[in-house]
């Protein structure tokens, strides 16, 4: 169920994994078994877009630091601007599931 009470509805399977490998399994056996599978998230939505009524999964358990980043993957600039200077300011790379309040 959505914020407002307004999207619901039964769901076949819902799946909460708690890792990466996890999470893997769940979309290898849906592709496989052919079936929907969305991704519901904090429940923010005001469409129905997250909701199916085949299988669901939440990244909720998905919310640790990620500490294996490659610096290729990162804005070039930005990168090297920060770890020239000394500022504060620094990212920080987290899994999906993660909340900004967290």
């Amino acid at each position: 169920m959505n914020w407002s009470g307004r999207i619901s509805g039964p769901v076949q399977n819902y799946f909460e994994p708690s890792t990466l490998q996890d999470l893997v399994y769940v979309v290898q056996r849906a592709t496989n078994e052919n079936h929907k599978l969305r991704v519901v998230g904090s429940g923010w939505s005001f469409e129905d877009v997250a909701y199916s009524s085949d299988w669901m999964v939440s990244l909720n358990r998905l919310n640790r630091q990620i500490t294996t980043v490659l610096p290729v993957g990162l804005n070039a600039t930005w990168s090297a601007r920060t770890l020239e200077s000394n500022e504060a300011e620094a990212l920080f790379h987290v899994e999906a599931g993660a909340t900004v309040g967290r």
